[in-house]
């Protein structure tokens, strides 16, 4: 019975050129950092606003040639505000098959599609803002403002650009507190989000500018086994690392447990080359202040 109520449609669009049948679309956008604010748009009108806690996806609907079962959507694109000013992404996304199609059709159900987003020319850093007894506040990267949440940690993904004085420029109440690295491309795909500065895994950011911080090195399952895989001072065998004064403090790793005690345990996959070696990184509040 499915299969009829198929083909009626298909003989009806057929009967009428101008007439196609559409097919519901949930559109998942990858890459999009935790703080983005902008607009999915569609032959230049606004179908969706991007904000922080967006879910990440656009429904819309397209039309389906009855004769080769292709998907034909317009040209969607995405405007978001960047450090030197609002930026134009281009949305790609691959066609569903024939019988993906079909199916949609026939039950009404919505295609589930992945937006990919081309960030060439487009990096970003990872920070963990250290909002921890604070209000609420507004922080900046140039002319991308973003809010900071009161009374916690947040990890987020800060877009930086090198194409403008202020590109790098970290405020707090517009004041400059400290000016983020220059571009180290990381060799990572442009198509998985925007390529990451490589001088250091990740940030911590104090908007305080006085606390005192430990990055600790743990190495489980023993030295004797870890012995070696790596070669000694690169995993293991680190030295912990202490921060103290400043807004900005650059993270050699991002750390697997935050102002937390460490398990005395943890699972690991494997010792083999290129997979979990038993280390994991911590960081601590030492509890003290600079002036």
């Amino acid at each position: 019975m499915g299969a009829l109520v198929v083909a009626a449609i298909v003989g009806m669009a057929v009967l009428n050129p101008s007439s196609r049948p559409e097919v519901a679309i949930a559109l998942d956008v990858r890459g999009l950092g935790t703080k983005d604010r902008g607009t999915i748009m569609r032959e230049g009108a606004a179908i969706a606003r991007i904000e922080p806690g967006w879910p990440g996806r656009v429904q819309l609907a397209g039309p389906v040639d009855p004769d080769s079962m292709v998907l034909q959507l317009p040209t969607l694109t995405m405007a978001l505000a960047r450090p030197c000013g609002e930026r134009v992404f281009p949305l790609t996304y691959d066609d569903p098959s024939e019988a993906t199609l079909r199916d949609a059709l026939q039950f009404k159900q919505p295609i589930e599609l992945k937006a990919s987003v081309d960030w060439t020319g487009s990096r970003s850093i990872v920070a963990y803002i250290d909002n921890r007894n604070r209000s609420d506040a507004t922080m900046s990267v140039g002319q991308y403002r973003f809010s900071v949440t009161a009374g916690i940690v947040e990890r987020v993904a800060l877009p930086v650009e090198d194409t403008c004085a202020e590109g790098r420029q970290l405020r707090m109440a517009d004041e400059i507190v400290a000016e983020l690295p220059a571009e180290q491309s990381s060799g990572r795909d442009s198509s998985d989000g925007p390529v990451v500065a490589a001088s250091a895994k990740a940030f911590l950011i104090d908007p305080t500018g006085k606390r005192c911080y430990e990055q600790r090195f743990h190495s489980y399952g023993g030295r004797e086994q870890l012995r070696g895989i790596p070669p000694p001072g690169v995993y293991g065998l680190r030295s912990d690392i202490r921060f103290s004064g400043g807004h900005l403090h650059p993270l050699p790793e991002e750390p697997n447990f935050l102002f937390e005690d460490v398990p005395e345990k943890v699972t690991i996959s494997s010792f083999a080359a290129g997979f979990d070696r038993g280390e994991r990184t911590s960081l601590h509040d030492l509890g003290c202040t600079t002036e």
